[in-house]
């Protein structure tokens, strides 16, 4: 006799959602959508002769996008429907030459171009545009971006590129998850290698102020300065902060996370995970944490308070080790930034590690260019061509073309529109 199921049993959120959710949030479909247009020439080994001209199409496309009406999508809005804003021009074509002078990536016939490699042509391309749009602010995430995971700062090397950035009148900018308040000497002990560095290079006084620390995302703005002894020393700048949240319903929208939290830690058996509540954020600790059920517990929790319809801006992260539920996120961060400096998006840049839709830097995208890097090392990397375009010799020595007229077309830059900005608060761009 055949075995009866019954109907209405109950079905788990991954059930659910493993149609459309599990197989998306560790992609990035721009990077795909690219991947898949260099894939026919790899595969005819004709990369050393079409790649350009596949490389000139996205560029085209890219500014197509920037300049459309409203009301009338793009080629790329249709082929990307998630994308958001690009705040300037990317001369793709160009960070392509460089990126294969460098690696020979036309020159193989087994290895096609990789998710990162596209990842780093896409980094390249958004330095180069900082030669017609000069740097004026770059901030950083802080573990996998300036130090590891956990750690504290410790690279000598790294502390002289920003050094560097400070001298040229950069202003430099830790954004990070980790929130001690106005505890300076917290943030102090994590930057303790960077403060060193500082102090050995004598680094004057009005440079050592265009260093930052925003804690908590966007919540706790600190400023770097001489003390009376001369040292380097982080002095709190909560008055001349104007990212706030109301509180009632901050600890609504926090009462709301730690319940998905438990609920999640309940459902997939993590005995012993612990439930740290801050005054603006809420963490989940597991003893032995996988990567896989931090996911589950972020699209958890993204779910539950998305559906509590809050007028407080989130952040819900996987940290590696634990997930992180913070009121406000990076993009309130580097806005503030923005209006306290009075500085353009084009003019900023943030470098991290988390741009998928379970990490930190997400939403950051909405704000201001961007450049998503893996580890400390390859921030070294990307430091050294920013490093080239703020002293004007440019990229591998040379200035970078603009981006070809039939990419720009004759239009002036639109602003986005009002549809646009909305949809991009709400689904960040999936291109730097």
């Amino acid at each position: 006799m055949p075995k009866r199921y019954h109907t209405n049993t109950k079905m788990s959120f991954s059930s659910r959602r493993r149609n459309y959710m599990l197989v998306s949030h560790r992609r990035d479909q721009f990077i795909e959508f690219i991947k898949g247009l260099l894939q026919p020439s790899f595969v005819l080994d004709a990369l050393a002769e079409s790649a350009s001209n596949s490389w000139a199409h996205v560029e085209e496309l890219v500014e197509e996008y920037r300049h459309e009406a409203p009301g009338e999508p793009s080629r790329l809005r249709t082929a990307v429907p998630s994308l958001g804003i690009f705040h300037t021009a990317l001369p793709l074509e160009a960070a392509w030459r460089s990126f294969d002078a460098r690696f020979k990536v036309s020159a193989r016939r087994f290895v096609a171009p990789s998710f990162n490699e596209i990842r780093e042509i896409l980094n390249l391309a958004q330095v180069m545009a900082f030669e017609r749009s000069p740097l004026k602010f770059v901030s950083f995430d802080g573990d996998c971006t300036l130090y590891s995971d956990g750690k504290n700062f410790d690279d000598a090397a790294l502390a002289g590129q920003i050094e560097r950035l400070l001298a040229a009148g950069v202003t430099v900018a830790l954004v990070t998850a980790a929130g001690y308040g106005y505890e300076a000497d917290k943030y102090e002990k994590r930057l303790e290698g960077l403060l060193r560095v500082f102090d050995d290079l004598a680094v004057p006084a009005d440079a050592l102020r265009r260093f930052y620390v925003c804690g908590g995302e966007c919540n706790y703005l600190l400023q770097l300065d001489r003390d009376v002894g001369g040292a380097a020393t982080l002095r709190s700048r909560e008055a001349t902060w104007d990212v706030t949240f109301e509180e009632a319903a901050a600890a609504t929208l926090l009462d709301a996370a730690e319940a998905s939290l438990r609920g999640s830690a309940d459902d997939m058996g993590l005995a012993g995970a612990r439930v740290i509540r801050k005054t603006r954020a809420v963490g989940l600790i597991p003893r032995v944490p996988r990567r896989e059920q931090l996911d589950e517990a972020v699209l958890r929790v993204q779910d539950a308070l998305r559906a509590c319809r809050s007028s407080v801006p989130f952040c819900a992260f996987n940290g590696g080790s634990d997930v992180w539920v913070d009121v406000g996120t990076k993009r309130e961060g580097v806005q503030g930034f923005q209006r306290l400096l009075g500085i353009r998006p084009e003019n900023c840049l943030h470098v991290g590690d988390q741009f998928l839709i379970t990490g930190n830097d997400y939403a950051s995208r909405s704000s201001c260019p961007c450049l998503w890097i893996t580890n400390p090392t390859e921030t070294k990397r990307v430091l050294a061509d920013i490093l080239a375009v703020v002293d004007g010799s440019g990229v591998d020595g040379r200035r970078t073309p603009p981006v070809s007229p039939r990419a720009a077309g004759d239009a002036p830059p639109a602003p986005p529109s009002a549809a646009r900005s909305r949809a991009a608060t709400a689904c960040p761009p999936a291109g730097p």
